[in-house]
Parts: structure tokens; sequence; C-alpha cells
């Protein structure tokens, strides 16, 4: 129960509360604002990259995403194809490590699992109930919105999402982009995050139950698990492993 804050601190407590009621809800609205800013930038950028084409120094005008602002606004003629190859090989090579959840300092890269994350299950681990690929729950920071019990649907990238309505939403992290997902999910299962991160943010605007900071959900569970999520003790059961090629 809840410590009365008791006469002398109650006006304090409740100016606090009406601030919190009108500045917290602001902290959405930047964030919109801020995302509405790169909108515009990429269509500026998109629009550049369709003059470099034509004019031949790019070979397709998404290559514009490769350079930074100063190469694009820098009028010098110079063929860019080459300078897009060397960032698109540094892009995949740096797409192979993964960086760790927490650090202190500069972060140190972790080597990737690479391919499907799922090919391991798929060969025939087994599963005891309740737990994940190794037997034991996925567990994380509770957020709240009750229990739910539904499908997995693993999302890597929320442009090829296929969440179909009440199954529950299992992903690396959230930005604003994935917010037409939560409206179809049932609940939310996040590998990243904690108390005020995105995720966990629109999941209690919208009631859903939901964990976070799960550090490895994405790998000990799949899509079409059929899984219990507990918003209020940060615990997620599976209750039923999908059946792949025949295993489960």
């Amino acid at each position: 129960m809840p410590t009365p804050a008791g006469p002398l601190r109650s006006p304090g407590a409740r100016v606090l509360l009406r601030l919190a009621r009108q500045l917290i809800p602001q902290r959405e609205v930047g964030k919109a604002n801020y995302t509405q800013c790169l909108d515009g930038a990429r269509l500026a950028a998109r629009v550049l990259g369709r003059t470099l084409a034509r004019a031949g120094r790019l070979a397709d005008p998404d290559d514009v995403f490769h350079l930074t602002v100063d190469e694009l606004l820098t009028d010098g003629g110079a063929d860019l194809r080459r300078l897009v190859d060397e960032r698109r090989q540094l892009r995949a090579a740096y797409q192979t490590f993964e960086l760790p959840n927490r650090w202190t300092g500069p972060p140190v890269p972790v080597p990737a699992t690479g391919g499907d994350p799922f090919d391991d299950q798929a060969a025939g681990s087994t599963v005891a109930e309740g737990g994940g690929a190794d037997g034991g729950p996925v567990t994380g920071v509770a957020i709240g919105g009750g229990e739910v019990t539904g499908r997995a649907r693993v999302v890597l990238d929320p442009a090829t999402a296929d969440l179909e309505p009440g199954e529950i939403l299992v992903c690396r992290s959230t930005d604003p982009g994935w917010v037409a997902l939560f409206h179809l999910a049932g609940g939310v299962v996040v590998d990243t995050g904690g108390q005020m991160s995105h995720g966990a943010i629109v999941a209690r605007e919208l009631g859903l139950p939901c964990v976070t900071g799960t550090e490895d959900g994405t790998r000990r569970l799949r899509s079409g698990d059929l899984i219990r999520v507990d918003g209020a003790a940060g615990r997620v059961e599976l209750l039923e492993r999908v059946r792949v090629g025949g295993v489960s």
C-alpha cells in the first residue's frame, strides 16, 4: 500500500501530479514532431537522389541514404557510386555484430547469431512446459496490463511484419514506426527497454500486457508458439511450441 502524503506534503503532491499530467504527455508530442522532421528530411534526400541518379553519379536514387549531408550538398560532379559501395559493405559488416544490452564506456560489439534465429529450435531442441528454448520462462521488466494468452509473432522489421489481430508481438526494440502493430497486438514482449522505454509507454497507454528487457525473447520464442504474457510479473511462459517440419 502507498504511504499517505500527510497534511504537510499533500499540497506539494497535488502540484506535482498536476504538472505530471500536463508535462509527461508532451514527451510523446516532442517525439512525434521529431519523427515528422525526419520524414521531411527523407523526402528531400530522395529528391536529391533522383537528381544524382539522372546525372549518373548514383546507380539508384535510394543509394542517397549511404551518403552524408555534406556529400549530398557538395556539387563536385564526382561519381559517388564507389563510395556508396564501400558504405554498403561497411553496413553489411556492422550487421554481423550486435551491441550488448548495457555497457560502460565505448560498447564492445559481440558477434551476431546470424541466419534464422530459430534454426536450432526447429532442428529438434526439447522445450520444457512453461519455458523458452532452455526450459525456463522468459523474464524481464514488468510493465503491467494484466495477463494474455495467444500465439507469438516474432517481428524483426515492422515493414515486413505479418501480425494478425490478437497475436503477441515479440520484437527486439520499438520506436514510433512500430505503433501501428500495437493496435493489432494482444500483448507485447520486447528484448530491450525499461519502464520508460517507447514500447512500455505505448503498451501502458493501450492497456496491453507487456514485458520488456527480456534480452533474448526473440531468440527463445518463435512465431506460432502459444505463450502466456504476465505483464504484472514480468514473465512469459511457453505453453505450446509450434511445430516446424514435424518437430515441436
